[in-house]
């Protein structure tokens, strides 16, 4: 193995283990993803929910106080549902990153990997050549002497 080869192996260990890493990113920002969509489900169920119960909650107040629970109700679970929709699309802004990340590292060592090969088969085809160069001058040496 000659030492462009070894090195070149490295460079290859060194670009998997990137790789992996890369893909353990991704893997956590889609969970993280995942996550963020389904809070903000929940917070979108919780303000329909207050909209369906607004009607009988309206015809049981029984004053200002109520409507006004009722108003901060809603203010409270809509800037909630706000902050769940751009805590996921900033989720899903980061998991696309980290996958463009990982698409990148993975076109690495591809390219690693063919660099190796082609080491190896300029490799084995000059041993190929210094072979058959023996193998020639054995047979010529035999013939001509």
């Amino acid at each position: 193995m000659t030492r462009k080869l070894k090195v070149l192996g490295r460079v290859r260990d060194a670009r998997q283990k990137q790789r992996d890493l890369s893909a353990a990113e991704a893997s956590a920002a889609e969970a993280h993803e995942y996550a963020a969509e389904l809070e903000r489900e929940r917070a979108r169920q919780a303000l329909e929910a207050l909209y369906e119960q607004s009607a009988a909650r309206l015809q049981a107040a029984g004053g200002v106080r109520a409507l006004l629970e009722l108003e901060s109700e809603r203010h409270s679970l809509t800037h909630y549902l706000e902050e769940t929709r751009r805590a996921h699309e900033q989720a899903v802004q980061r998991g696309n990153e980290k996958r463009a990340a990982l698409r990148e590292h993975e076109r690495a060592l591809r390219t690693s990997e063919k660099l190796i090969e082609r080491e190896e088969t300029t490799l084995d085809s000059a041993e190929r050549r210094d072979e058959q160069r023996a193998t020639d001058d054995f047979v010529a040496g035999r013939y001509s002497a």
